[in-house]
């Protein structure tokens, strides 16, 4: 039985390293930073212009920051965030038609890139159209608004839900809502992870590798945020070098190495797929 479950594991491993030289993941990575930075500022006013329709703009802008600061290593002039996020809020109501329009562009670009670096992970031969391609990226961008909508309403709703299970149970209540507000932004990493697997390749995955591939990348980006917020305060002598760039060159890199976890998770999810198809 174990040297069962040995074979299984080394067959994974090396099915995934394999794939990883195989397909270049570093290099892939490195594009996908590049898109998911460029359209990193077009995609939050997105979010806040959309979510601000059903939700009070206030709690959105307050679960974007509680979500940028859950995913983004504290890094120098970390109150640069909250500050950017403020801005964006006000700078929504000045937003015309080509304006949204351009962002949309920006956005959807980003998600037609990793589609096809997907595409190529999966070795899909039989690709979407153009037009498809770009309709699927709008999903997507419909599926991460959304999400943020849900969020920002249990975000808005919890404290009073909470205290009320709270009462009913005899439990704590207010140990309970700062579990469940932890709780839930990993659960967000996994779902919008779960979705890029599952929505973007042009070949539909099976729902248990898609399943274990967002959580690989879910645990594998807080774990990596730990190591790199060690890495930036007790290693790197990154305001010596790079001064007022400091924050920029930080959240480019970390950028970088969220994007090869992305692209190990969806390496995850293929050779998971591959070993059950081919017992």
């Amino acid at each position: 039985m174990w040297i069962h479950y040995y074979r299984v594991s080394k067959t994974f491993v090396v099915a995934v390293f394999r794939g990883v030289m195989k397909h270049n993941t570093g290099g892939r990575a490195s594009a996908i930073s590049y898109f998911i930075f460029s359209a990193m500022i077009p995609m939050l006013i997105l979010m806040i212009y959309g979510a601000s329709f059903l939700v009070p703009e206030p709690t959105v802008e307050h679960l974007i920051d509680r979500l940028l600061k859950s995913y983004v290593p504290q890094m120098p002039e970390e109150s640069l965030v909250p500050a950017t996020i403020r801005r964006l809020a006000m700078l929504h109501s000045a937003i015309r038609i080509i304006g949204i329009l351009g962002f949309l562009w920006t956005t959807i670009g980003g998600f037609v890139l990793l589609q096809q670096i997907v595409d190529e992970i999966w070795e899909v031969h039989h690709r979407r159209s153009f037009w498809r391609q770009y309709l699927v990226g709008f999903v997507m961008l419909a599926i991460l608004l959304a999400v943020t909508v849900v969020a920002s309403i249990f975000t808005a709703i919890s404290p009073a839900l909470i205290s009320g299970v709270g009462q009913l149970l005899q439990l704590p209540w207010l140990g309970l809502l700062h579990f469940v507000a932890g709780l839930s932004l990993p659960v967000i990493l996994f779902v919008t992870c779960f979705f890029i697997y599952r929505v973007l390749p042009s070949h539909t995955p099976k729902l248990l590798p898609t399943l274990v591939g967002a959580m690989f990348a879910t645990v594998a980006i807080y774990v990596s945020r730990g190591v790199f917020m060690i890495y930036t305060h007790h290693l790197g002598n990154y305001q010596i070098i790079y001064g007022a760039l400091t924050f920029v060159m930080l959240l480019t890199f970390w950028i970088y190495i969220v994007s090869i976890i992305l692209l190990l998770g969806v390496e995850v999810t293929a050779a998971i797929e591959h070993i059950r198809e081919s017992r």
